[in-house]
Order: structure tokens, then C-alpha cells, then sequence
């Protein structure tokens, strides 16, 4: 299943020495990080609280609050029967889980977390600080299991996968049943398929398309895409995770 998405041990070091040195340049680097678009919906909610707001009974967003963030989180129309939107509840709880915002009975209002939100109008470079900081609470959140379903996955076979999507070319999966897949994973299990191994390459997609689904990665159909911020972001949670080398002394 690994040998289908994922780089080999000696890939995998030369694809973190390459990005390493392209996250060396801060210009670039905080450039890259304040572009992530999972940053800037959560710097679009943050905007919204304004200094707090009241929440429904579930201690969530309401759906009046939900409608005006439709625009900043590229949303359809909401249903009459108002499902939940992972793509925005996933924001507002990492946002809420690591101190950006604070709910307090209920209302929710601005947080001190350490690295603060400013308007990128105000000081770019702050914002860029704060975007590196808000991917990198996403990825650690992700990993714990705190958000989003329980992967199929590995944390460390999906963590992989990221990495791999950051390299320029990106990471290009093959359909679980198609027959490239299908060959590739002959020479892996007996001539039929595995569920299990199928599962698991399964598991790894559907971790992608939530990171998709959050902003953390782009592309579209089966190619994803990543970048040195998102690469940055996994080296500050790589440690846990057999990852990348440690992140550059200017996100430090």
C-alpha cells in the first residue's frame, strides 16, 4: 500500500532537504503560510466573533452565523434541515481548543492565544505568523483524533501522504479498485485483493480529501498539492509522526 502513494525512506530525505531549504527564505515562507486558505477562513471567523457572539444550544455557531460565513468558506446554500459543516466546525473548533476563541456559557468571544490574530491589512507579517500557527494547530488536532472522524489510516502513513503532496509535482493517488492499483498490489498480497489493504489505501484518500475539504491541501479529482508552509506546519508536529527535520529558526 505504501509503495502506491508514498516516497521511499531515502525520497522522503531528499524531499524534506529540498523543502527545507525553500522554507529558509522567511520572505517566501511567511508569503506561503498567510496564502493557505484553511488560515484565512479561520481569520474570516475570527473577524465575524468580532468582540463575541451568542451561540446555539449545541454551544456551536448559529445559522445566521453560519450564513454570513458562507461566502469566506466557499459554502452551498444551507439545507432547511441545517446539517452541520465540517469544513467550518472543524475551524471553529481548533480555533476554540487552542485558545483564539473562548466560549464561555453561552457566548463565544476573542481568546489570548500567544501568537495573536491581526488583520493582514495591519501587519502582513503578523498574520503569516498567526496563519503558520492555526495550519500547525489543525495538523496536531487531526493527529490526536481531536477533529474530524477517526481516519481509516495510519496518523503516520497520512502524514506521509501530506508530506508528499508538498513536493512541486504534488502526490497523485490511484482509485483503491482501479487497475493501475489493482497490478501495483499484486506484487503486495495474493492474485485478488485485499479489503484490508484496499481499506487502508481508502483510509489515506479520505484523510487527503478532509485536508482538502479544510484548505490545508489543494488540487482537485486525484491529484493534491501542499507547499512549505503546510511542510513547515507537519515538521513543527513531526515528531510524533517520523517526520520532516525541524522547523526553520524563523517560525520559531
Amino acid at each position: 500500500m505504501e509503495a502506491l502513494l508514498l516516497p521511499r525512506e531515502d525520497e522522503l530525505i531528499v524531499i524534506c532537504e529540498d523543502l527545507h531549504q525553500a522554507a529558509c527564505d522567511p520572505g517566501r515562507l511567511l508569503d506561503a503560510a498567510a496564502r493557505v486558505p484553511f488560515a484565512r477562513r479561520a481569520a474570516a471567523l475570527i473577524e465575524h466573533i468580532g468582540n463575541g457572539r451568542e451561540l446555539g444550544p449545541d454551544r456551536r455557531l448559529t445559522r445566521s452565523d453560519v450564513e454570513a460565513l458562507r461566502p469566506a468558506f466557499e459554502l452551498e446554500q444551507l439545507s432547511p434541515t441545517f446539517l452541520r459543516i465540517p469544513r467550518l466546525d472543524v475551524v471553529f473548533e481548533v480555533l476554540c481548543a487552542e485558545g483564539w476563541l473562548e466560549r464561555i456559557g453561552g457566548r463565544v468571544t476573542p481568546g489570548d492565544h500567544p501568537v495573536a490574530y491581526v488583520e493582514e491589512s495591519m501587519d502582513a507579517e503578523s498574520f503569516a505568523y498567526f496563519a503558520h500557527a492555526v495550519v500547525v494547530a489543525a495538523l496536531a488536532h487531526r493527529f490526536a483524533g481531536r477533529i474530524g472522524r477517526v481516519p481509516h489510516s495510519s496518523s503516520a502513513l497520512t502524514f506521509r501522504a501530506l508530506l508528499a503532496a508538498c513536493r512541486p509535482q504534488g502526490l497523485t493517488v490511484p482509485d483503491p479498485w482501479g487497475p493501475e492499483c489493482r497490478d501495483a498490489l499484486v506484487d503486495l498480497v495474493p492474485p485478488h485483493l485485499d479489503p484490508e489493504v484496499v481499506e487502508g489505501l481508502e483510509g489515506i484518500i479520505d484523510d487527503l480529501e478532509m485536508a482538502r475539504d479544510l484548505g490545508i491541501l489543494g488540487g482537485s479529482g486525484a491529484h493534491y498539492t501542499g507547499g512549505i508552509a503546510l511542510y513547515t506546519a507537519l515538521a513543527a508536529v513531526g515528531d510524533d509522526h517520523a517526520g520532516p527535520p525541524q522547523v526553520p529558526e524563523t517560525l520559531r
